[in-house]
């Protein structure tokens, strides 16, 4: 989509409808937020299925089909195939073992590999988690390691070492972009200009199982264990990313469960184990039911936040 001239972008973001109680939030009333995936107002609707941003450059409210348009001629604000809607980059659910990348269908659970890790520190044990953001990008840890993920070959870029990390095993992208690993009860903030990770949050009480997933609920759920370290009888427990509140949903009724995943359609939370057993968590119990079995050792998962609205 072409830059807009400030006074059209301000008149666009104006547009938005009117009459609301002063300081209250709507999707669209800070920029980028019809595009960033995330129900910003909570209200049950994303980016441009959120009627606050009808008036959107990006849900086709600044479609001005002149002659600096980017529509084909002819796809003059065609609402059947307008040429300005891009699909969100990559799949919805990926996962893991500690060596090779899949794709997996969120409807039937079957896997496509894409491809084996390559670039592993000398020292690696094998990867342990990963994380995609909205723009496809995914970085990815190993018990002590950091690292940027090539998709498409499944390279691994090093981006940080440090013995310090306990056996880094969680890492999730938020929807604004946020990088979040756990290692233990530590809850780390990585950058992602220079691979620095710091501790966040301490989450005494609790101990990473395995995996955790930022949802457009603005909660945080996370594979823990309750009150002891791996392995463990895996508890579904949730954090308040606004609040920083964390609390046990409850147990899964599952042993040691690696991965975690979310899909829109169902609404439900997807867990991984290293038996290479798929289950659906109910994210107001924590009971994880079987869904899937025989498929590789999973080792970690991850949603794409791009695809919470798709």
């Amino acid at each position: 989509m072409r830059a807009l001239p400030l006074l059209f972008a301000a008149f666009v973001l104006s547009a938005c409808p009117t009459q609301r109680p002063e300081g209250t939030e709507y999707e669209g009333d800070d920029p980028g937020e019809c595009s960033d995936g995330a129900d910003n107002d909570r209200d049950g609707y994303f980016d441009c299925d959120d009627q606050d941003c009808d008036a959107s450059p990006d849900c086709g409210g600044g479609d001005d089909d002149d002659a600096t348009d980017d529509d084909d001629a002819t796809d003059d604000d065609d609402i059947t195939d307008d040429d300005d809607t891009v699909e969100p980059p990559g799949a919805f659910i990926y996962a893991h073992t500690d060596a090779s990348l899949y794709e997996i269908d969120p409807d039937t659970y079957a896997p496509t590999l894409l491809g084996n890790f390559s670039g592993n520190n000398t020292f690696s044990q094998g990867v342990t988690d990963i994380g995609v953001d909205l723009f496809g990008d995914m970085w990815a840890v190993g018990f002590f390691e950091i690292y940027e993920v090539n998709i498409a070959t499944a390279a691994l870029t090093e981006r940080k070492f440090d013995l310090g990390f306990t056996e880094m095993n969680a890492m999730t992208f938020l929807a604004d972009g946020t990088l979040l690993a756990g290692a233990g009860s530590q809850l780390y903030e990585v950058d992602t200009t220079t691979g620095q990770a710091n501790v966040t949050e301490v989450l005494t009480g609790y101990s990473f199982a395995g995996d955790m997933v930022g949802l457009p609920d603005g909660l945080l759920y996370m594979l823990m264990c309750v009150g002891t370290t791996p392995p463990c009888a895996t508890s579904l427990v949730v954090m308040d990313l606004l609040t920083g509140d964390v609390s046990e949903v409850g147990p899964t009724g599952q042993g040691d469960m690696y991965g975690v995943a979310y899909y829109n359609t169902n609404e439900l939370i997807y867990g991984f184990n290293g038996s290479g057993q798929i289950f659906l968590v109910d994210p107001s119990t924590g009971l994880a039911t079987l869904q899937s079995s025989g498929g590789p050792l999973w080792w970690g998962a991850t949603t794409n936040p791009a695809r919470w609205s798709g």
